[in-house]
């Protein structure tokens, strides 16, 4: 049994039934407000092949290898990183903005190569809800050990 780690640290936002004019406008949307983003066709291949199962059509990645420092330091789901407050924000915006668009934003902290031992958790939520959801990421819930999170919002 080996879990050597493939990747980690990534974000992604997956639509399934977007216009490829919406996916351009929520591409460009971000990148404006400073996110570093990749689209479907920059993203490494090992991360689409291991998401397969829970990804729409259109892809973006944000990049950002210091997001999962949020997670760690995130003790109380009352008092949550400025970080992940403006994701947050952001995304009510932009399902705001494109007519209550479903989604689904996948955070991983870490996948490796024995897929079936990691710990993916695939959850239904509203932007109102995002909060409670993300909170299953932090270090500092021990209730649940959570390798990746997916959240099907809607």
């Amino acid at each position: 049994m080996s879990n050597i780690t493939i990747f980690d640290c990534s974000q992604l936002l997956t639509f399934v039934e977007k216009e490829k004019n919406d996916y351009d406008k929520i591409f460009e949307n971000l990148q404006k407000d400073g996110y570093i983003v990749s689209s479907k066709n920059q993203i490494e291949e090992r991360k689409l092949e291991y998401l397969k199962d829970y990804l729409g059509e259109e892809v973006i990645e944000i990049v950002d290898q210091e997001f999962q420092g949020e997670f760690e330091d995130w003790k109380e789901k009352e008092n949550m990183p400025q970080k992940l407050r403006n994701l947050i924000y952001k995304l009510e915006q932009l399902q705001v903005y494109f007519h209550n668009a479903s989604f689904k934003l996948i955070v991983v902290s870490n996948a490796t190569e024995n897929k079936t031992e990691d710990i993916i958790l695939e959850v239904n939520s509203t932007t109102e809800d995002l909060t409670n959801k993300l909170f299953l990421m932090s270090w500092w819930n021990f209730q649940t050990k959570v390798d990746t999170l997916i959240i099907d919002v809607n």
